[in-house]
């Protein structure tokens, strides 16, 4: 256990790698799961099959985290807000507009990716992709 809020992450790497390890935590943990729903500002990168992957800012704007760090500092400090400053500031990743045909398309693999795990995304979130091939 963490007693203390970890640093940003430093580099766009950390953050993709971030979004490839928040695949693997939310696959072992249900809490985690629940909290799709609510998730405001995602993140997406490709992997090396070309799919999109994704995480939500407060978890990958951190670095290191797991679920079970994450849903700790959750509770005592992790703040959403800060990580999208952080991230947006560094333009690393670029928001897609919500009327683009990328949004739809990057959204419906979103939908598609919370659905496995019995949620459904909130309408209106904000999708931010690495840019590249």
């Amino acid at each position: 256990m963490l007693s203390r809020i970890p640093a940003f992450v430093s580099t766009p790497e950390m953050a993709c790698d971030a979004i490839h390890r928040f695949g693997g935590e939310i696959r072992r943990s249900a809490e985690l799961a629940r909290r799709l729903p609510y998730v405001h500002a995602w993140y997406a990168a490709r992997d090396e099959d070309g799919r999109w992957r994704f995480g939500p800012s407060k978890f990958i704007g951190y670095e290191g985290l797991d679920a079970d760090t994450y849903l700790e500092l959750s509770r005592r400090g992790l703040d959403g807000r800060k990580t999208e400053a952080r991230l947006r500031d560094r333009q690393w990743f670029v928001e897609l507009d919500s009327s683009s045909d990328l949004y739809r398309s990057v959204f419906r693999d979103l939908r598609d990716f919370v659905a496995e795990y019995g949620q459904v995304a909130r309408r209106g979130v904000r999708i931010n992709v690495r840019p590249g091939p």
